[in-house]
């Protein structure tokens, strides 16, 4: 005798999620991903927003309207709740209040129920997915766009240990605004210690050139190069 194998029961279309509100999770998942680019500039980007972030993604896995609304609308205010907890300490988690507005604005998102607040939050979904897309782009115009194509207003050079603790980096630093140097200053990290020599944009070539020798003759100094501007600012 044939086994018998029972499909799985299909949802009936009245029960399914409403396209409005997949659109709205989505967009939901869209800002999260937009929004962690603030801290990954920050450097403070790290397994506890990646698990955040997933949690945005939830709502999109359910397909029966009794339980969107629930799911989403937990996780929203879950998320406003932990963003808010994360402004206290220190770890950038508010960059997942619009997912979390998004959220609540899917839950309220069903025109079979509510027409007027899905008109509503249809409207105010898109008009806040756009701002976080601006906001988005222009974070990343200013951090890696515009730096790449600005010319470098900047040399820099590698620092032998503790001479800056002498009377050479004084002396240094009278010499080379006589070169045209505006700012001279030192930056210290794990990798040694190197000196940052900053001129203005509208200094000529030639005078460019003569700044990067003089710093090349100071002693104690060596490696002279052109600092982009995302890294000497």
């Amino acid at each position: 005798m044939r086994a018998v194998r029972e499909d799985a029961p299909r949802l009936r279309p009245q029960d399914r999620v409403h396209a409005l509100q997949r659109a709205l999770a989505a967009g939901a998942l869209l800002a999260a991903a937009l929004m962690s680019l603030f801290p990954l500039l920050l450097g403070a980007y790290d397994a506890l927003h990646a698990l955040t972030g997933a949690c945005v993604a939830v709502p999109m896995l359910v397909r029966d309207r009794r339980h969107f609304a629930p799911t989403a609308a937990a996780i929203g205010l879950a998320l406003l709740a932990w963003g808010a907890a994360g402004v206290f300490g220190l770890l950038i988690m508010w960059v997942y209040w619009p997912s979390a507005v998004l959220l609540v604005l899917a839950a309220l998102g069903d025109p079979r129920r509510r027409p007027w607040a899905a008109r509503v939050s249809g409207v105010a979904g898109a008009l806040l997915v756009a701002a976080v897309a601006v906001l988005a782009g222009g974070a990343t115009w200013a951090a890696y766009v515009n730096p790449l194509l600005t010319a470098p207003h900047a040399f820099q050079a590698e620092t032998d240990p503790g001479w800056t603790n002498g009377t050479a980096f004084e002396d240094s630093v009278a010499r080379l605004r006589r070169y045209g140097a505006t700012n001279v200053y030192d930056v210290h990290s794990d990798g040694g210690s190197r000196l940052v020599v900053r001129f203005p944009d509208d200094l000529p070539e030639e005078r460019r050139a003569l700044l990067k020798e003089q710093m090349a003759l100071i002693p104690g100094i060596h490696g002279v190069k052109p600092c982009s501007v995302r890294e000497c600012g």
